[in-house]
């Protein structure tokens, strides 16, 4: 079973093509990459870590770990069951 949750943003925020796209990255897995963000949308590291950190500023993902061992997750925002998985729907 799966929860389709809607992101509630403040009045001003928008999303870029790219946020949305990393946020569908999640629908398929839990955890991403730097790299996989790079491979996905075809851009180079800078703007990788560009996406990211806005989507971490937004408070929609958060950062675990450091260095090449870093792995973003979407933000838990409710303290759910294991089985219900929560996705971003644009």
């Amino acid at each position: 079973m799966s929860i389709h949750i809607l992101l509630c943003l403040k009045s001003k925020e928008t999303l870029s093509d790219n946020e949305h796209c990393v946020l569908k990255m999640f629908e398929k897995q839990e955890f991403i990459t730097r790299k996989e963000v790079e491979k996905t949308l075809a851009v180079s590291q800078a703007m990788a870590v560009r996406v990211l950190r806005q989507l971490s500023d937004k408070n929609l993902i958060r950062v675990m770990g450091r260095g090449k061992n870093t792995r973003y997750s979407l933000v838990n925002f409710f303290n759910l069951h294991n089985n219900i998985k929560i996705i971003y729907m644009p």
